[in-house]
């Protein structure tokens, strides 16, 4: 049971992050946290080091895509993708989507975010 909360302690913890670090949260949320956990993520920026994959191994964050059991590219929240030239993707989102904060997904902070970590 106390793994159980910690987990789920760690989950609350990166969906603030992301939302702070995305400028999705209130100012009330900018504030300080301390979590505890038996295997820590050294940054909890989802564009810093491991931190993406903790935000998505623990539920927390999703992906454009991710990879299916023979480890190819598969949707999730993207529909479709294509290559249009060698400097331009054009890439279709599910609806729907929103941030944790309540925030639709749109186009552009797809964009903000991928511009944010490249």
């Amino acid at each position: 049971m106390a793994a159980k909360s910690r987990v789920l302690i760690l989950i609350l913890a990166l969906g603030a992050a992301l939302g702070a670090a995305l400028g999705l949260a209130p100012e009330s949320f900018a504030k300080d946290l301390a979590i505890g956990t038996s295997n820590p993520a050294a940054v909890l920026d989802p564009a810093d080091n491991y931190g993406g994959w903790y935000s998505v191994r623990y539920g927390a964050a999703e992906t454009p895509l991710k990879l299916d059991d023979s480890m190819r590219p598969a949707p999730w929240l993207a529909t479709s993708w294509k290559m249009v030239d060698d400097k331009t993707w054009v890439i279709a989102f599910r609806d729907g989507v929103v941030f944790h904060s309540g925030r639709p997904m749109t186009g552009e902070a797809v964009k903000k975010s991928l511009e944010r970590v490249i």
